[in-house]
């Protein structure tokens, strides 16, 4: 099929798929916490980590995973991703116990991580550069549409059962990944050499420590000093790795050619922000919706919907008509509808309007994400030398990951004073309404910043292409 080396698009279709299993299980499970405490018998504050317990593992070795995909091939860490992945979703479907759920999440992060770094690196490797603008718009599509949709899919799976269904039919869509995998995954070159164990310890150990501390932040009731100890450690951390991996040259972990490259550090801050926007706007809305103005789960899902359907209409469209001239458009208006959606999400909230009227923005907001991850990606490795794509594959969905953490962290900081004066179950006092209201739009403030943010750095960027590879 046009637009491929010698490679058909099903090829494409496990990276696709696995892909979006990766990213909608990063959040499925937010909507089952209360399930998993009562079913298991544990506090709420425990039940948590089956959130973190994924979230830590994936981003700590997304680096790793995209640096061992240069050194032994990309379709084979893949392939041992997804069946790392598998392991942990069965685990966790039969866990008798939070301990063992736990671990069972913690071994599909494991896979998750290894796993995630591999779709870039295949398409820019594999596919031809009049193609992989399409080829990336269904990919960012598709991390997008997973984004939104996961903790819907998890509200219908404990709609019709119980947390454990999630499990399952997570464990059978990684079967489906496995089997396709291994009989259409092109392979790819690869090249030997040695892992790089210092940098590769503390890139892990830094980045565990940072999600772990901003996750826990958001659920500490009472002292904070151990999440502020845990971000500190990783900050630290990653300050040595930094030192380090600059005199290990080429050999790094994390190559000095890659982040002296000014097309991919421009990506990098980039999606990093674009994760921060996404992630962190579905939350408010959904709490506004539900603790304050009395809409059930359906009926809050229904609201981030648009997002959803208009970033997968977007996203192949603008991929179609992607050139490295015209990314840094798409990307700086992507940002700007991203900001303008947000405004008036904020503006609405805050001035406690029915919820309906929020579909309007989130519509908006769906057509700028989807102006925004095909382009962004392209970007990232247009000018990296073909034996060093992995390792930036990984530092760019890292940089994504971590973005969307601290972005759902803050927000729910922001909400935590406001939702305290709401209660479980009846109508709010009109005092406590009104103030969450105005929470809820102060809260959608920080994605805005992010937005705003992305969109100046964008246009202040030369217009000079790169240089292709």
């Amino acid at each position: 099929m046009t637009g491929t080396s010698n490679v058909p698009w099903r090829t494409l279709s496990p990276l696709y798929l696995g892909f979006f299993v990766v990213i909608a299980s990063a959040n499925v499970m937010s909507v089952a916490t209360v399930d998993v405490a009562s079913t298991l018998h544990v506090g709420l504050g425990a039940a948590l980590w089956t959130t973190t317990g994924y979230l830590i593992p994936l981003a700590a070795l997304l680096m790793i995973g995209g640096r061992l995909g240069d050194r032994y091939g990309y379709r084979r860490v893949y392939i041992a991703g997804v069946v790392a992945f598998l392991l942990g979703s069965v685990l966790a479907a039969r866990a008798p116990s939070l301990p063992v759920l736990i671990f069972g999440r913690a071994t599909q992060g494991i896979g998750a991580g290894v796993m995630s770094p591999q779709p870039l690196a295949i398409i820019t490797t594999t596919v031809t550069r009049v193609s992989r603008g399409t080829a990336l718009g269904i990919w960012g599509a598709t991390s997008g549409l997973a984004l939104l949709l996961g903790p819907v899919l998890g509200g219908l799976l404990l709609a019709v059962s119980s947390w454990r269904s999630i499990f399952v039919v997570t464990a059978v869509l990684t079967v489906v990944v496995l089997i396709l995998s291994a009989a259409v995954l092109p392979r790819t070159k690869h090249t030997a050499g040695p892992l790089d164990l210092p940098g590769a310890t503390l890139s892990a150990a830094g980045i565990a420590f940072l999600v772990a501390g901003t996750q826990q932040a958001t659920a500490a009731t009472g002292s904070t000093t151990g999440p502020i100890i845990a971000i500190a450690a990783g900050i630290g951390l990653l300050t040595v790795f930094a030192v380090v991996e600059r005199r290990a040259g080429d050999s790094a972990l994390m190559p000095m050619s890659v982040l002296r490259d000014r097309s991919f550090i421009s990506s990098g801050i980039g999606v990093a922000a674009a994760g921060f926007v996404i992630s962190a706007i579905g939350l408010p809305i959904i709490l506004w919706a539900q603790r304050g103005h009395g809409s059930t789960e359906l009926g809050s899902a229904v609201l981030i919907a648009p997002m959803a359907l208009t970033t997968v209409i977007a996203a192949p469209i603008i991929g179609r008509h992607l050139t490295e001239a015209r990314a840094r458009v798409f990307i700086a208006n992507g940002f700007l509808l991203l900001a303008a959606s947000i405004a008036v999400a904020a503006a609405l909230t805050a001035a406690g309007v029915r919820p309906a009227w929020l579909l309007i923005p989130a519509a908006v907001l769906g057509a700028g994400a989807g102006m925004l991850w095909g382009p962004l990606a392209s970007n990232s490795t247009t000018s990296i030398p073909v034996e060093f794509v992995g390792a930036a594959s990984g530092l760019y969905n890292g940089l994504r990951q971590v973005g969307g953490v601290v972005g759902v962290s803050l927000v729910t900081l922001a909400l935590q004073p406001s939702l305290t004066n709401l209660p479980d179950t009846g109508a709010a006092t009109h005092d406590a309404l009104k103030q969450f209201d105005a929470a809820t739009g102060i809260s959608l403030l920080l994605p805005l910043a992010a937005a705003i943010g992305a969109l100046a750095f964008t246009i202040r960027q030369p217009k000079t292409p790169p240089t292709p590879r």
